[in-house]
């Protein structure tokens, strides 16, 4: 007898890292087109399955490598997480070069943060200073500073009770022949 294999673990629900109910949606690829395909894909799996978003946004900070050119998105639901995507993928085209890679943007407005690492220029945030950012509760501080590539042991955003990974769409490669 085959039957559905149910989890011990406590939905992420539970586990929102701050108490505004945000949840950090964060990006990486080697380009910028990279970038946009993954955010495609991503809007199309959170469109969905919109109840995973916890699950999402914990997979894709603790489940994905950290390249340079970066997205962080901060939503409090899947449906602003899905306008987000969207606002990010339209008017990604019209930024230049260097409003991308400084986030210096309109998007800043809207908690959609974007950037551009050049060479090996991440930082490790301290295991000791990341509880210190998150008592400010300021989820909006935490995606800035990804992008502008400081690591993250995104693992302590959650404490004992982490949510599940989910599967996602994979990274989104060239179609470049050499």
């Amino acid at each position: 007898v085959l039957r559905r294999y149910e989890s011990n673990r406590t939905t992420a629900r539970a586990h929102r890292a701050f108490s505004g109910h945000e949840v950090v949606l964060v990006l990486s690829a080697k380009t910028r087109r990279g970038l946009v395909s993954l955010a495609i894909n991503l809007r199309q799996h959170l469109s969905s399955h919109p109840e995973q978003i916890e699950e999402v946004a914990y997979t894709l900070q603790v489940g994905r490598a950290e390249l340079s050119y970066r997205l962080s998105i901060v939503a409090m639901d899947s449906a602003d997480g899905l306008n987000k995507l969207t606002r990010f993928i339209e008017s990604e085209a019209a930024l230049s070069d260097a409003d991308f890679s400084t986030g210096a943007n309109e998007l800043n407005h809207v908690s959609i943060f974007t950037g551009h690492i050049k060479g090996s220029k991440t930082e490790k945030m301290s295991n000791e200073a990341l509880p210190e950012l998150l008592t400010l509760d300021n989820a909006n501080r935490v995606a800035e500073r990804f992008v502008k590539g400081v690591k993250f042991n995104w693992n302590l955003l959650y404490g004992g009770a982490r949510p599940n990974r989910v599967v996602l769409p994979g990274y989104p490669f060239e179609q470049q022949r050499y």
